[in-house]
């Protein structure tokens, strides 16, 4: 389930460049340091060997403060690397140096601190607090959604966190409710249960 939720938030990595002093030079560089991180990432996947994970980890170190056009793709980056760790306490920490505008969207920011709190409070067995995080979190999300009805990521993203702490029935009905104002998404909303059932089996 958490695996699913995690590579989930890959898809959100946004493309850009890099720049610096010698900007061909660095450009390069950057691009080396994402590329390799991101194969290590793939190599984890396949393996699932730690080691993988703390190499990506290196080179996501690496390029972070030499690459401030990359720092969206290699913040993403370094918080899938973190949760795969469970370093939770690190992932916020890390998330908390950043600034809501270092994210594509306003909510995300939210949704790596509030995540990384409340897997660490599911690690040490508060449940109440873990849930209290989510709900907070998916008030936020919902905001977002209801200035942006149309942004298939944000809509994602809510069940992503409900199901992590909400029955799967009760988020395939919720999805079923929003697909019926949405007839023209039905794909879509398809897909998204279909994920959520495999995240929960």
């Amino acid at each position: 389930m958490r695996l699913i939720y995690l590579i989930s938030l890959l898809t959100v990595l946004s493309a850009t460049s890099c720049s610096g002093q010698n900007k061909q030079s660095s450009d390069k560089d950057c691009e080396t340091q994402y590329i390799q991180a991101k194969d290590k990432l793939n190599e984890y996947y396949l393996s699932n060997e730690d080691s993988s994970l703390y190499l990506a980890l290196n080179y996501t170190d690496k390029a972070f403060p030499l690459c401030p056009e990359f720092k969206d793709r290699l913040a993403n980056l370094k918080i899938t690397l973190l949760m795969l760790l469970h370093e939770y306490n690190t992932g916020y920490e890390f998330v908390n140096t950043l600034n809501d505008n270092d994210f594509a969207k306003s909510y995300k920011r939210s949704l790596y601190l509030e995540t990384f709190k409340a897997l660490s409070l599911e690690v040490q067995g508060d449940t109440i607090g873990r849930d209290s995080c989510f709900n907070e979190l998916e008030k936020e999300i919902e905001i977002y959604v209801s200035k942006h009805p149309l942004d298939k990521d944000a809509i994602a993203d809510l069940f992503f966190t409900k199901i992590k702490h909400i029955d799967t029935e009760i988020v395939i009905r919720e999805i079923g409710l929003l697909q019926e104002n949405n007839k023209e998404e039905n794909e879509f909303f398809e897909g998204l249960k279909e994920t959520i059932r495999a995240m929960s089996d």
